[in-house]
């Protein structure tokens, strides 16, 4: 909270949003609310080390992860790239670019672009959170796997 309250006072950011139904669902959330796009680098997404076991467990990237859940006090910010040095002196991290293009896309350390899987936290009936986070992260390995295949 220190941080978007420091964010604020600087009247740098473009907007923003929290992530508690994972970056993909809250990226896309944001994005189409304001008309644009966006290039999401994943493998520039800070994750857990603890997360990273379980990534390795599963044999998914630790990225993965964070397109389908969130977590309390997490969110995302856009802000001109002349604010970057300002913006990352608060502890913010570069994750991707946003384009005037409205796709949205991933893009990972080897230059392979895919779709940005239509993922996130949804609440359903009856499912456990883990096993929702489970397919979750199946389908977007799933479709980062087509994406390098093509």
């Amino acid at each position: 909270m220190s941080r978007s309250r420091a964010l604020a006072k600087l009247r740098i950011a473009h907007g923003g949003i929290d992530i508690s139904d994972g970056l993909a669902a809250d990226l896309r959330r944001m994005c189409v609310t304001s008309g644009v796009g966006a290039i999401l680098e994943v493998e520039k997404i800070p994750t857990d080390p603890l997360i990273d076991a379980v990534a390795r467990n599963e044999q998914v990237p630790a990225w993965a992860f964070s397109l389908a859940s969130g977590g309390d006090f997490q969110f995302i910010v856009t802000a001109p790239p002349r604010a970057r040095p300002d913006v990352e002196a608060l502890g913010f991290t570069r994750i991707g670019v946003i384009t005037s293009d409205r796709r949205l896309w991933i893009r990972s350390n080897n230059g392979v672009l895919c779709k940005l899987p239509e993922v996130g936290h949804k609440d359903r009936r009856g499912q456990l959170f883990a096993d929702e986070i489970r397919r979750i992260v199946v389908e977007t390995k799933r479709g980062i796997s087509n994406a390098e295949s093509d």
